[in-house]
């Protein structure tokens, strides 16, 4: 804590000293608006629902190289990450699992069938062609269906404006970390592009932790005047990884090789002033494969072929001054491939109704109502009702909210079958949940502004896997749980030179079949969480993030807490009024730390890293 202290008098005097920040540097979030909450494009004020919002422009402020750093300082947002560059690296949101989390890139869903999961080190996308990433916290099945319990994370790339710009950046660091990349995009007359490709190799710190991974991205649009608009988006990840496995079971050749594919297209036209439609259609496709020479049964080697296919009708609607209706059909397939599950093959038919109701200037209802035909598991209802009330007088803004939602059975769940005896079970049900959520939002002036929520979730039918003989295992709906929490967050703007972030989250997980506390990484206790960025000069800023996470822990077990700090400086370059290049120095843990996100996976020393970004 008194290093802490030290650090925070530091920057606020480095604060005090700093020239103002110019006006196109500021993070004033000027006519922002959230998306994913409503499937529509709404004022992150009017949301009912808990939303952060984070912009490109902060994610290059925090040094974050993936989406997992970029997102780890959102508050109720827990990340469960293996240690090494490219090693799994999966979310959390109020306790939830990496597959009650529902992960969207451009709108698309690119949750695994296989195992319901996303890994944030392989995806699809490079860092520089994101525009904002959108968290919407708590249940979002009534819009999205399945597996969004927890919530709804969007990754939103950029549409490239008029004119032209390309860039080249790289970057070296510790144990061997080299990124290079490429990008260019612009917009003449109606048409628009991008594209962009980006390497990362990395040593790794650990045996058997090296990586090589490419990123390739693609887009081609067409503006058909104010009214219609055309976007085909196309990502590719490759990545070969070493998997060096925890330190009680250490694997020194356990190789694994990821292929994703994510291919897009949106249409949107609007039908006078009171009527928009949106088509949009997608294809996922992914490969894992996995080689393990050395296990103690011998070599052990699988294969898993995934492709998801997706089509959605949109319709938007103000049907009167107090009535938005949003409405739309959406069929889904999905398919696998598997040496350990073998070849099957699911499709959803899904309905959906939401109802946008303005009472006045200081109130908004929230209702909606989704329709889900499952071929395997049959037919799942999902409401979700709402309320925002804004006191103009004194900038409060008061939600409270309810949501129904549920987490469909994967086809590991479902079909699984290994050489070990582990088998899978047809007959599962999906896990359903209730949540309940309070919170209050104040104005505190000058940009700055005061979060709070309370939320409770109640979970019946969890999927547990069960030993149904000796050291056999399968999957059985017999868990229920209660899941509480507090969440709070502050934005405080010292200056034009210096921006303070800080959250704290607290949650209570409670088995109710067990009668005790449920230990995992995804729920720790206590997350505090802060971030301060100042102008030292014109256009170098430096930049701090800390973390101090406590997790629960069973009587007699030795405390599980750490707390890591991280610093970026940067300054950027170029012509007033162009792309502004950037050259950057960061330090992560940077005082050496020694700890574990997920027990027997010791994360990274300190390491330190430096690049350069060009625009031409």
């Amino acid at each position: 804590m008194k290093r802490t202290g030290v650090i925070v008098a530091a920057v606020l005097l480095a604060a005090n000293v700093g020239n103002i920040v110019s006006a196109q540097e500021k993070n004033y979030k000027l006519n922002e608006v959230v998306v994913t909450a409503t499937k529509t494009e709404k004022d992150p004020r009017d949301i009912t629902q808990s939303v952060t919002v984070l912009t490109g422009e902060e994610m290059r402020r925090s040094g974050a190289t993936n989406v997992a750093e970029a997102v780890r300082t959102v508050v109720g947002l827990a990340v469960s990450d293996q240690g090494p560059v490219g090693a799994l690296t999966t979310i959390s949101l109020r306790g939830s699992n990496y597959s009650q989390v529902l992960v969207l890139l451009d709108g698309i869903r690119i949750n695994s069938p296989r195992d319901a999961g996303v890994d944030l080190s392989a995806l699809p996308v490079s860092m520089d062609d994101i525009d904002r990433i959108e968290i919407v916290r708590g249940p979002g099945s009534a819009l999205y269906g399945a597996d969004a319990m927890g919530g709804v994370v969007n990754i939103i790339t950029k549409r490239p404006e008029a004119g032209y710009v390309a860039r080249v950046g790289g970057a070296v660091g510790s144990h061997g970390y080299d990124l290079l990349e490429l990008g260019t995009s612009g917009k003449q007359g109606v048409t628009l592009y991008s594209m962009s490709a980006t390497r990362v190799t990395s040593d790794g710190y650990r045996t058997n932790s090296d990586l090589d991974q490419w990123t390739v991205n693609g887009r081609i649009g067409y503006d058909l005047g104010k009214a219609a608009a055309l976007d085909l988006t196309a990502n590719y990840v490759s990545k070969e990884i070493g998997v060096p496995g925890s330190t009680a079971y250490p694997s020194a050749h356990t190789r694994q090789d990821d292929r994703e594919t994510v291919l897009g297209a949106t249409y949107r036209k609007k039908i006078g002033k009171e009527l928009d439609v949106k088509l949009t259609t997608s294809l996922t496709e992914d490969t894992l494969q996995y080689h393990d020479p050395d296990y103690f049964l011998g070599p052990l080697s699988s294969r898993h072929e995934t492709t998801g296919q997706v089509s959605e009708a949109q319709m938007n609607w103000v049907a009167a001054p107090w009535s938005v209706f949003t409405m739309g059909y959406e069929l889904r397939r999905s398919s696998l491939d598997s040496t350990d599950s073998g070849q099957h093959a699911m499709s959803n038919n899904a309905w959906y109704l939401q109802d946008e109701i303005p009472v006045g200037e200081s109130l908004i209802l929230m209702i909606g109502e989704r329709f889900d035909s499952q071929s395997v598991y049959g037919d799942q209802w999902s409401s979700r009702a709402g309320g925002r009330y804004h006191f103009r007088g004194s900038g409060t803004t008061i939600r409270f909210s309810y949501g129904e939602s549920y987490r469909a059975p994967t086809f590991n769940d479902l079909y699984w079958r290994d050489p070990f005896g582990n088998r899978g079970n047809p007959n599962l049900q999906p896990e359903h949940a209730k949540e309940y959520e309070a919170g209050i939002e104040q104005s505190l002036g000058g940009g700055s502004s005061f979060k709070a929520s309370y939320f409770e979730r109640k979970v019946k039918d969890l999927i547990n896997w069960q030993e149904y003989a000796p050291y056999q295992y399968e999957p059985v709906n017999i868990g229920n749980a209660t899941i509480k929490g507090v969440e709070a967050e502050a934005n405080l703007r010292f200056s034009d030179n210096a921006v303070l972030a800080v959250n704290y989250t607290y949650l209570n997980p409670f088995d109710e079949v067990t009668q005790k506390k449920i230990y995992s990484t995804v729920s720790p206790k206590n997350q505090f969480k802060g971030l301060i960025t100042i102008a030292v000069d014109t256009d170098v800023y430096l930049t701090v993030e800390g973390r101090a996470v406590e997790n629960y822990v069973r009587t007699g077990a030795p405390d599980w807490k750490y707390s890591v700090y991280d610093a970026k400086i940067a300054q950027k370059f170029g012509q007033k009024g162009k792309a502004k290049g950037e050259i950057y120095f960061a330090m992560t843990n940077i005082f050496d730390r020694q700890y574990e996100n997920i027990q027997g996976y010791p994360m990274p020393p300190k390491e330190i890293r430096g690049g350069i970004t060009i625009p031409f």
